[in-house]
């Protein structure tokens, strides 16, 4: 049986309390200035290059991110602010994001959880997310990989922290029929989704991409009035690296399907590919099975 408590304010009281003892490390100071760039339209290439040529370290590595597989480009790029001209700012915001995150998350290794897998799962969402909001033509779609990226970013905060009585909800989600969300509801009166805005509003993020975090666990039925972050809510759907089914698959496909009317399984593919070219640059290792090969099997078993 869990350990519950009443759902109440008192609840969401002592999430802020929690998190007033959490120490949250702030973003590398190259990424945190980069962000704020990116928050002013007015900023081209010339300042985010300049920006990054006095970080050499993160400089490399943007260029062997342009570089890389991911974008397959004739010719090899030197110049950093080149890069940037070339694959756009938001592209390279996203690969800074992605990697000063998870520079400063904590590396949590325990029975109950598997901080590379946490990553794989991320990783894929974003890049789900982004793929998607660009075929439905979404407003602020550049917000989607960020959000999707970052929606369980408490997860690992709270393992650390919190410690077992958090971490033995991982045993009862039940292999992904039960969402971890509920689990942290019913026995905390708050869930991951509500912390990880508490983390995003840490670091300084847009309001816009807290949003996105904080609704990632609502439902994912179809258009609303925030498009942005339904189709957040509905990466959180793709099957987690860990489980051995894809639990929401019934429902992932309608929604996808009949009320979005996008055929998904080509995006899956490439997610795929893009995540193969990424993940050498964020040292992950590539998942067992792919999203195309557990698309795959749920839709036999379904079908």
């Amino acid at each position: 049986m869990l350990d519950t408590m009443s759902n109440d304010r008192s609840c969401v009281a002592q999430l802020d309390a929690l998190f007033a003892g959490i120490r949250v490390p702030a973003l590398p100071g190259t990424a945190a200035q980069f962000l704020q760039l990116a928050d002013n339209p007015e900023n081209g290439p010339a300042e985010f290059a300049q920006l990054l040529e006095a970080d050499q370290r993160l400089a490399r590595l943007v260029l062997r991110f342009v570089n890389s597989p991911y974008f397959s480009l004739a010719r090899e790029i030197t110049s950093v602010r080149q890069a940037v001209t070339l694959v756009g700012i938001r592209t390279i915001n996203h690969f800074v994001l992605t990697h000063a995150v998870r520079k400063v998350v904590p590396a949590i290794e325990c029975a109950r959880f598997d901080h590379k897998q946490f990553w794989q799962d991320a990783l894929r969402r974003a890049l789900f997310a982004q793929a998607l909001g660009k075929q439905l033509e979404v407003e602020n779609a550049e917000l989607l990989f960020a959000g999707a990226l970052l929606q369980d970013v408490a997860v690992p905060f709270l393992t650390a922290f919190v410690g077992d009585r958090y971490t033995v909800l991982f045993e009862h989600r039940q292999d992904g029929v039960v969402r971890l969300s509920d689990l942290e509801q019913e026995v905390f009166g708050w869930n991951h989704a509500m912390a990880g805005s508490r983390i995003a509003r840490r670091w300084s993020l847009p309001i816009e991409l807290l949003r996105l975090v904080e609704g990632h666990t609502s439902t994912a039925d179809g258009p609303d009035d925030d498009p942005n972050r339904m189709v957040v809510a509905l990466s959180a759907w793709l099957p987690a690296v860990i489980d051995q089914a894809w639990v929401d698959f019934a429902q992932f496909d309608p929604v996808c399907q009949a009320t979005w009317g996008v055929n998904y399984w080509p995006l899956l593919e490439q997610v795929d590919l893009q995540f193969a070219a990424l993940a050498p640059l964020l040292v992950l290792d590539t998942p067992d099975r792919s999203l195309l090969e557990r698309y795959q099997e749920a839709a036999a078993v379904v079908w």
